[in-house]
Formats: structure tokens, C-alpha cells, sequence
């Protein structure tokens, strides 16, 4: 599997023992969010349900590693509220700083590695899944990458 995701990949994982990170309370919130932020964005799901689903997701996560965890670095009810909060002006974001925009893929993988030029003297690969390609109303085409 993890050479069909990416060679580069595999030989990083199999070949030259170099692990991957492991998860923390950081990265678990940013996948939810990505998850949660993207099927608004994309009408899957209203927003108000989307809530409810990283809510009742976090809650979860909470319940079974929450005593796990280093309280002073990781508040997971603060977490929890910044990630409704988040969720709750999503939509009213995007079309504040997006306008009118229609989505034509997410998640859309880069088949080949993109060279960008960094500075004169650092040129920089890239291969990797791109989270929203939209078409401004202008044609423009923006491509996002979500952080939280």
C-alpha cells in the first residue's frame, strides 16, 4: 500500500527505517478539521451537522486517550471549542475572502512532483494532495492548502 501511495514514500518508511511522526492532540484536531471544514465547503454536510460530528469525534478521542495526555500542554475542552468555532464560520469565511467561487476538486492528488522555485538559489519538489482547487468568479484558480 505504501508504495502505491508513494514510492518515495516507501523507501523512507521501508528501506531507510525513518518512521513516521506519531500522532498527538494537535495532529488528531487538524485531521478532524480538515475533514469537517472540507465536507462544509463541499456541501456534504450543513454546518450545524458537521459540529455535532467533530464534537461527538472529539469527544470520543477524549474519552479514550484523554488521560494520556499532558493537561498542562493540551486543554481538549478548549480544543474542542475552538474546533466549533472554526466550523461555525467556515462558510461565512469563504465567502468573505473567496467571494463567489465554484469548487472543481478536493484532495486531488499530484500525480507528478512539482518543482517551485523557492529563491535563486533553492528550487524546492513538491508531490503531495492539493485540499481545494476552486475557479474564482474571475477565473482565477485558487488552490488551498487548510491549516488550522
Amino acid at each position: 500500500m505504501d508504495w502505491h501511495k508513494c514510492p518515495h514514500f516507501f523507501k523512507l518508511r521501508a528501506i531507510d527505517r525513518i518512521s513516521t511522526f506519531d500522532s498527538t492532540p494537535d495532529t488528531i484536531f487538524g485531521s478532524l478539521m480538515h475533514k469537517y471544514v472540507s465536507k462544509i465547503i463541499v456541501s456534504q454536510v450543513p454546518t450545524e451537522t458537521a459540529k455535532i460530528l467533530f464534537a461527538r469525534m472529539w469527544r470520543k478521542f477524549s474519552g479514550i486517550y484523554g488521560k494520556y495526555i499532558d493537561k498542562k500542554n493540551h486543554n481538549l475542552q478548549n480544543m474542542c471549542n475552538a474546533g466549533l468555532n472554526i466550523l461555525s464560520h467556515t462558510k461565512e469565511a469563504f465567502a468573505r475572502n473567496l467571494g463567489n467561487y465554484k469548487i472543481i476538486s478536493v484532495d486531488e492528488s499530484t500525480e507528478k512532483r512539482i518543482r517551485v522555485k523557492i529563491s535563486e538559489n533553492h528550487k524546492q519538489f513538491f508531490k503531495g494532495f492539493l485540499d481545494l482547487v476552486l475557479i474564482h468568479e474571475n477565473g482565477t484558480i485558487v488552490i488551498l492548502d487548510l491549516k488550522t
